[in-house]
Order: structure tokens, then sequence, then C-alpha cells
């Protein structure tokens, strides 16, 4: 697992040997009012963010999945994990707190790009995953860290 730490919030380097591997994704939030908005993480190609206290993962491929319900206020961990089906598609798992609040199949494979992009905590700069916001759509309560665990 690489820990991502984003008190400062920013932009972090990731390393190469990731292409075809499943991954997770999660970020601490240390404080929320569970009506927050905002960048949690993104990659290009996906972008997991919060829109009036409900995480959404959402994919360049125009698919998306919205969490069944708010994160609470106070402390909460929202994650996602990817798997791959195949050479052309992968499944997605959203979570808050362990709880699986949505899922979704991508009409593509969704990998974890290597050295040549940067994950972002916190906020997004560049061109938005989707027309749910505009960037830097910086997260209005405050991340802890982010993890993203590389399943081998």
């Amino acid at each position: 697992i690489f820990a991502i730490v984003a008190r400062d919030y920013g932009e972090y380097p990731y390393f190469d040997g990731t292409q075809g591997k499943p991954y997770a994704i999660a970020v601490y939030i240390s404080e929320s009012n569970g009506k927050d908005n905002g960048i949690l993480m993104s990659q290009k190609g996906f972008a997991l963010y919060m829109l009036n206290g409900v995480p959404v993962f959402a994919a360049r491929d125009d698919n998306k999945i919205v969490a069944s319900h708010a994160v609470p206020a106070g402390k909460s961990v929202v994650r996602a994990e990817v798997r791959h089906k195949g050479k052309t598609s992968s499944s997605v798992k959203l979570y808050i707190n362990d709880e699986l609040v949505g899922s979704c199949d991508l009409n593509n494979k969704l990998n974890m790009s290597g050295k040549t992009n940067f994950i972002q905590v916190g906020r997004q700069w560049g061109v938005p995953v989707t027309d749910d916001y505009q960037s830097p759509f910086t997260f209005t309560g405050k991340i802890f860290k982010g993890t993203v665990d590389i399943k081998q």
C-alpha cells in the first residue's frame, strides 16, 4: 500500500509497473459536515469526488457510480475497488466505511496509470473527468490521507 498524505493538498508522483493489476483507492476524511463537495482523488481516466456529501466514482467513458447515501458527518473512509474483467473492461465497487454503496461495470479497462500521470488528492487540475464539476473542484472538508493498494 502506498500512502499519499494530503495535508497541503497537491499532486503526487506514482511509479510504473501497475498496468493491468487490480487496485483499490481510499481517501481518509478527517472532517466532513456530511454535505461536502470536491475531489477526493483523481488520475487521468477517473475521479473519486463528492457532491453534497455523496461519493461518486466517474470514469472518462461517461460511466459513474453514485453512492446510495452521503458520508456521515465527522470521520469516514471512501474507497473504490477496481477489478479487471478480461482485456477490455473493469468492474468498480464503491464503499463508505466498509459498507458497499454502489457498483458498476465499465466498458473500458481502467488501469492505474504509470509514471507519466499523477494522482491528485483534494483537488484536480486539468480537464475534468465529468461535467459534474469544474477544475480544480477543491474538497471542502479535510482529508487526512489517500492510499493506493495495488494487488499483486
